[in-house]
């Protein structure tokens, strides 16, 4: 597969952007795009693959978010699994999200559930919550694998994921609300060519943006990534591009 990323001159952190997990229903926010548009989307790059969140990875994402750390790291709320489980079912229906698994793509271990379960590192997620402008969204990447940080999958998570959303979903550009204490991310999407756009005392956060008008190089780079972004049909069998 062709390397991607080689635009990207960056050092490798572990991370998680701020987030906020609650059982809410969608807003009246709409857009041309739900999560239903990518529950059968499958893609590949060098290091991971991205996957719709489906149910048989409910469990395992679970156990993840009951780890103090991961919650602090993301602002989240902890959730039984029941709640879990009906959270996932509603990310699917919303039209302000679109969520992948992030699977380690340098193990094999066979096809089916269990082997998808084996090699979850994370997820990626993007949420239309500009109410002036529908085409910028919100990004952020969990590394929830403690093994699997480092290892360059949260940035090649995010640089996937921005290429689908410009690619695919119409994206024009993209925000991320990064904890002050959190200096590994903020490198990391620096990096990645964002420019910081403001700060929020209350929230102890830091706003990034990318877009063609804060920075065209990069921005030309993801535009470039386009065409040799390996995208195809997602099944458990492993099937795909």
């Amino acid at each position: 597969m062709i390397l991607l990323y080689s635009m990207f001159n960056i050092t490798l952190f572990p991370f998680q952007i701020a987030q906020t997990r609650v059982l809410v229903t969608a807003t009246e926010l709409h857009h041309d795009t739900t999560m239903i548009d990518n529950w059968n989307t499958r893609i590949r790059g060098d290091l991971v693959e991205l996957v719709p969140y489906r149910r048989h990875f409910v469990k395992r994402y679970h156990e993840w978010m009951g780890d103090e750390e991961l919650l602090e790291n993301t602002a989240s709320e902890r959730l039984t699994l029941d709640e879990e489980y009906r959270m996932q079912e509603e990310w699917k229906e919303d039209d302000k999200k679109c969520t992948f698994i992030i699977l380690d793509g340098t193990r094999g271990g066979g096809q089916g559930e269990e082997a998808e379960q084996a090699r979850m590192v994370g997820d990626v997620n993007m949420f239309w919550n500009d109410y002036e402008d529908d085409s910028c969204v919100e990004i952020e990447v969990m590394i929830a694998e403690k093994s699997c940080r480092r290892k360059g999958f949260a940035r090649e998570a995010v640089t996937l994921m921005m290429v689908y959303g410009m690619s695919s979903l119409g994206v024009n550009g993209y925000t991320a609300k990064i904890l002050e204490k959190n200096t590994a991310s903020q490198k990391l999407f620096l990096h990645l060519g964002y420019k910081e756009v403001k700060r929020v005392p209350v929230f102890s956060e830091i706003v990034y943006k990318l877009s063609k008008e804060i920075n065209q190089q990069a921005w030309q780079g993801l535009v470039d990534a386009a065409t040799q972004l390996a995208v195809g049909p997602y099944s458990v069998d492993g099937q795909g591009p």
